[in-house]
């Protein structure tokens, strides 16, 4: 080999061991919930999984569950503010903000987790892209829950309106606390999260909006001697998803383009990891205790009781230039093809 030939490979060598290495896009997302809950098992942990797979490891993410970053109606602000790069937020501290994202939390809106979101979405798209506020933020996309049911603490099921007007009642804060005064209830809102001490210290005697396997992963299961369902779904949760948009914009457009295809509707289609797990807990929750459904004629009560939600909703997106009817029409039409839909899939 000669002294030439040898500088040539030299210089070869020292030019591949100066290149730097491939860049990374480093992602923390916060979640609030416990690694027990359906969201981060069944839906978070494999989307921020499939991202990484997507973008060949160029952009990490770490999740970090049960995080305490912020309490759960400042998950918007704790983003905006760049504390984490990406999080979720339940739809009902979004009523300001985001009004057109309280039509998904009303009564009897959606079935499944996939109706729900789905809906959604596509109502997102179709109507608000450019009117909703997610200011400072990347908004990927939504997850829903499935519907809920009403929770008897006692041995007295709740079977009318009535029933509602003599216990104290939790629920979430928002649309379901309003849906619950109009029906008379006396009610004690709050998060999910800081659910327990409010049923294990006997503060409610009831509890309205939770799903079956929500019992399991906030450890009041026991507390529930019996449950009641609604037709077209008493209540279910929806979540905007969302990156700091300082960040975001630091993502390669590869990239962000992969994250986008695993986004907006893919990301919606996660929710039904949800409904199997409701309808799992669903099957144990039976073994032993009995599911009511609401008599008709009481069903009729609620829905008078319950009109003026839709109508101030409607007001609302009216005012934001957008026809609020045609919007919750369209709403509606999506989340019962999906529920539909979902329904055959689990075979239920």
């Amino acid at each position: 080999m000669t002294v030439r030939l040898r500088h040539v490979i030299l210089a070869l060598a020292l030019a591949a061991t100066s290149m730097p290495a491939q860049a990374q896009t480093k992602l923390l997302f916060c979640s609030f919930l416990t690694p027990k809950h359906v969201i981060n098992h069944g839906i978070l942990v494999p989307w921020t999984k499939a991202i990484v797979k997507a973008t060949d490891g160029r952009v990490q993410i770490r999740l970090v569950q049960a995080c305490r970053m912020a309490p759960p109606p400042l998950q918007m602000v704790m983003v905006q503010k760049g504390t984490t790069d990406g999080a979720f937020v339940f739809n009902a501290f979004l009523r300001k903000l985001v009004p057109s994202t309280q039509i998904s939390i009303h009564p009897q809106m959606a079935e499944t987790g996939v109706g729900r979101a789905m809906a959604m979405w596509a109502m997102y798209q179709k109507f608000f892209k450019d009117k909703a506020d997610y200011k400072g933020l990347e908004m990927v996309g939504y997850f829903g829950a499935p519907d809920g049911a009403w929770f008897s603490m006692s041995d007295k099921p709740l079977t009318s309106m009535a029933s509602l007007k003599t216990i104290k009642t939790w629920t979430l804060p928002s649309i379901p606390a309003q849906a619950l005064k109009l029906s008379g209830a006396n009610i004690v809102p709050g998060p999910a999260v800081r659910i327990y001490p409010i049923v294990s210290k006997g503060v409610v005697d009831a509890f309205v909006g939770l799903t079956y396997d929500d019992l399991l992963a906030f450890k009041i299961d026991k507390f529930a001697k019996s449950a009641t369902t609604i037709p077209g779904g008493w209540f279910g949760a929806s979540f905007s998803v969302f990156w700091n948009k300082k960040k975001w914009d630091t993502i390669d457009p590869r990239d962000q383009k992969a994250i986008w295809s695993l986004s907006g509707e893919a990301l919606a289609k996660r929710s039904i990891e949800w409904d199997k797990t409701k309808e799992a807990a669903r099957k144990k929750f039976v073994k032993t205790r009995t599911i009511h459904a609401m008599p008709t004629t009481e069903m009729i009560k609620f829905r008078k009781a319950w009109s003026p939600l839709y109508s101030d909703w409607i007001k609302t997106i009216n005012a934001m230039g957008v026809d609020g009817e045609a919007a919750m029409t369209y709403f509606k039409e999506v989340s019962a093809k999906y529920d539909a839909e979902t329904r055959a899939t689990l075979g239920n």
